[in-house]
């Protein structure tokens, strides 16, 4: 299955139209919408107001780990590559 995943994270990568300056800014947009949702999960003081369920900040972490996976396939990585790199 995780194959699969990223053969087709490969194709949506090759048929985006973003360059690797606007997947770069996509990238902390993504982790923003991350610590947004984190804040209020952990009852942080000011969001109480907002009530949020751990599956939206598992979402939020697969938008950011596409994204990034993005970068580096758009760079020409590998899979075995990325793993290498993972691993060291």
């Amino acid at each position: 299955m995780i194959k699969n995943t990223l053969e087709l994270v490969k194709v949506l990568t090759d048929r985006d139209t973003k360059n690797l300056s606007q997947k770069g800014l996509k990238l902390p947009e993504e982790c923003g919408e991350l610590s947004k949702n984190i804040l209020p999960y952990e009852g942080a003081a000011g969001t109480f107001n907002r009530f949020i369920q751990k599956e939206k900040i598992a979402d939020n972490c697969v938008d950011t780990i596409l994204v990034a996976l993005s970068i580096a396939y758009s760079l020409g990585y590998s899979d075995d590559e990325l793993a290498a790199i993972m691993l060291k």
